[in-house]
């Protein structure tokens, strides 16, 4: 019986990153609650501040403070992985599967993974002289044995089958392209097997070609939970103190919009014209209604004029008629 095992040499695993499954957040009855930045562990999240000014300019001191556990579950991806067999025959095939050993950077643990065969190479083409099998003789002593269909005569001095080493091969399934038997010697003395059957074993050596099978395995893989953590801080506001503004800096008047800058020579809104005297405004008064006298008169002056100038000019076409 021919056992051939190959010992693998592994090799690394590499694969991408994956995100994070994070927990929902949750705001508690606090006038102002954030959240820290996710850490590896509780020793890693820094102090949080004890104040701090919003934008508006109220206060806020730190209330309380609640270490808050970040489970990291459901992450999967793809790995891969290469195992090399030394010393292969043809006849010989990769495994279907392979178990490694996989090392998560997020996780920062180590966890086994079995993948499945997604290529393999034979490289490094030779001959190994490791190739040996046990002939086992029943009947010692008999005129002859039967191998297959060949009668093979009993010889004394030797196991008398080197000239049948095709025939023994082809009885093992191997190829003498691929296999070669180069001695075959008595091993050990004659005895008897559990039947008192008289036998005696022949060792059949040689060498066979082998090379070396660089294996891919690859998948989808489950990778391990972790938690990690982060620092919910929840503030309450800070009343403003006597002399201090609700907002802006104490004792003074808050800032307000100045509003958009008015158009030169444009009166401000709400503002009140100056009164003028009595006198100006009856002369300016005045001065409007004479004015329109003066035009009324021109008008009419303009007119009579112009009817004195169409009689002459009827008369002129009569006497000339």
């Amino acid at each position: 019986m021919l056992c051939l095992l190959a010992a693998p040499d592994f090799g690394i695993l590499w694969g991408p990153d994956s995100g994070f499954v994070y927990a929902q957040e949750e705001r508690r009855d606090a006038d102002w609650a954030r959240y820290s930045e996710i850490y590896d562990s509780p020793e890693m999240i820094p102090e949080p501040p004890k104040e701090f000014t919003g934008q508006g300019g109220e206060r806020f001191r730190l209330m309380s403070e609640t270490l808050v556990e970040v489970p990291a579950t459901g992450r999967r991806k793809r790995i891969s992985g290469e195992v090399i067999y030394r010393e292969v025959s043809r006849d010989m095939a990769a495994p279907d599967t392979a178990r490694m050993e996989v090392w998560d950077e997020e996780s920062k643990k180590t966890f086994e993974a079995v993948l499945p065969l997604e290529s393999a190479s034979f490289e490094g083409e030779r001959w190994n002289g490791d190739f040996a099998f046990t002939v086992t003789f029943h009947t010692y002593g008999a005129d002859y044995y039967r191998l297959g269909e060949l009668q093979i005569l009993h010889d004394p001095d030797g196991p008398s089958l080197w000239t049948h080493r095709a025939a023994l091969l082809k009885e093992l399934g191997k190829k003498e392209e691929d296999y070669r038997i180069e001695s075959i010697d008595w091993a050990g003395e004659a005895y008897r097997d559990e039947n008192g059957v008289l036998c005696r074993d022949a060792r059949a050596s040689g060498s066979r070609r082998v090379w070396d099978c660089r294996a891919v395995y690859a998948g989808e893989t489950a990778l391990p939970d972790y938690t990690r953590y982060r620092l919910l801080m929840e503030y309450e506001r800070v009343e403003p103190e006597a002399g201090e503004a609700a907002y802006g800096t104490p004792g003074r008047e808050a800032v307000r919009d100045a509003g958009r800058p008015a158009h030169q020579g444009a009166l401000p809104r709400g503002a009140a014209r100056e009164a003028l005297p009595a006198w100006l405004r009856w002369l300016r008064t005045g001065a409007g209604v004479s004015f329109g006298l003066l035009l009324a008169a021109a008008a009419i002056w303009g007119f009579r004029q112009l009817l004195k100038l169409a009689g002459r000019l009827q008369e002129e076409r009569e006497r000339e008629s």
